[in-house]
């Protein structure tokens, strides 16, 4: 019996090509992309995200409400709509000076979920150093210092006219936009 190269335990019945070896189903759903690094050619990365964005595009197709909500909340908010505005220019400004990264949605999804990770840290008050053992991500890093720096203008141009968003916004924010790119960018 062939077990499992990640838990040790179970049997092995999938290969996992990111950890050259069998891994029980188990393991295979609770760390794929969060502890293995799957490679996109993983048959059951391919079947999980087909099934995932699946349910996600059923859940909100039966609620349009919610996304128009979710609209409404962007585009009513004038200082969110700066924050994503400039958000999304650092993003499409590092896409265009490298075209040859392969990026996708699914990827500018995990920038903002490492930008959020990155965030969340600064604000622990014990230091874990989980970041650094997580493969550093190009784009989450623009993202990340993008966010760190956006001042948000005031409407009179006065000195102290400019304010940096407090962490809580700027997680409170990051989350809205992740959410709003991960329902338009299903099909």
């Amino acid at each position: 019996m062939s077990k499992c190269v990640k838990c040790k335990s179970r049997k092995g019945k999938r290969y996992c090509p990111a950890l050259s070896g069998l891994i029980c189903p188990l393991c295979c759903g609770k760390y794929r992309e969060k502890e293995i690094e799957c490679p996109e050619s993983c048959a059951y990365l391919v079947k999980h995200r087909t099934y995932q964005e699946k349910k996600e595009w059923l859940k909100n197709i039966a609620r349009p409400e919610f996304i128009e909500k979710k609209q409404d909340e962007i585009y009513n908010d004038e200082k969110f709509t700066w924050f994503a505005y400039n958000v999304e220019k650092a993003m499409v400004d590092f896409i265009l000076s490298n075209l040859d990264a392969n990026l996708n949605d699914r990827k500018v999804i995990k920038a903002l979920e490492y930008a959020l990770d990155k965030i969340k840290e600064k604000r622990r008050l014990i230091y874990f150093n989980e970041t650094d053992l997580k493969k550093k991500d190009e784009l989450g890093e623009v993202v990340y210092n993008t966010i760190k720096n956006i001042r948000y203008p005031r409407e009179i141009i006065v000195p102290k006219s400019m304010e940096l968003y407090p962490d809580e916004e700027k997680i409170n924010y990051i989350q809205k936009v992740n959410l709003t790119e991960k329902i338009i960018s299903i099909p």
